[in-house]
Parts: C-alpha cells; sequence; structure tokens
C-alpha cells in the first residue's frame, strides 16, 4: 500500500522503483514507522508513569534484584512460552527499549529528537 500511495504521489509507472522516492518524501517504511510509534508510546510511559496499567507492566532490571550490573538500567524481559505472548506490550516494549536505550534515554521531548 505504501509503494503505491508513493508511486501515485511521485507519478511513477508501476514497474518504477521507489525505493528513492520514499526517501525523498521522507516518508518511513511501515515497520519503522510502527518501532517509532512504540517507542513514542514507551517513551510517554516512562516519563509519565501513564497510563497506569501500561506503567505497571514494565520492570527494569534493578528492580528485581540489587546487583549492580552494566544492564541494570535495561527493562527485564518476561518469561513465556508461547510466541503469541511476543506481541504484548510488555514484551515488545522491553525489547525496543533495550535495543533503542541509548537513543531514548538522554532525550526530554522523543517527537523533536526523532
Amino acid at each position: 500500500i505504501q509503494n503505491s500511495c508513493c508511486r501515485y504521489t511521485c507519478g511513477l509507472r508501476r514497474c518504477d522503483h521507489v525505493t528513492a522516492s520514499i526517501n525523498q518524501l521522507g516518508w518511513l517504511k511501515v515497520h519503522n514507522l510502527f518501532i517509532y510509534s512504540f517507542l513514542n508510546l514507551l517513551f510517554t510511559v516512562l516519563q509519565t508513569s501513564c497510563p497506569v496499567y501500561l506503567s505497571e507492566k514494565l520492570t527494569f532490571r534493578n528492580d528485581i534484584h540489587n546487583k549492580s550490573t552494566r544492564h541494570k538500567q535495561m527493562l527485564s524481559i518476561p518469561r513465556h512460552r508461547s510466541t503469541m505472548f511476543q506481541r504484548s506490550f510488555s514484551y515488545q516494549s522491553a525489547k525496543l527499549y533495550n535495543a533503542y536505550k541509548h537513543f531514548i534515554s538522554p532525550c526530554r521531548d522523543f517527537k523533536k529528537k526523532a
């Protein structure tokens, strides 16, 4: 759908490549847009602790034990047995936060930084 919209917007033919046009328009790919939106929500939850039902699902590693490790500021990935659980907020937020922690932590306003 995104490629079709780009072709329509830029007046490209069906056989033309759209990657350069998408980059020129400044559009994010659908997967990257999902990651950006999810990290934006996660940043808001971490900063404001609202909504409470989402902030309760987040656990930092230093909340689990008192050992001083280099990963103490990372979110703890919950144990799971099914692949369906990997779609949950608690799992996705831990995976994405730990992967992009260095970009999120120093920000005051996530939207302006990204």
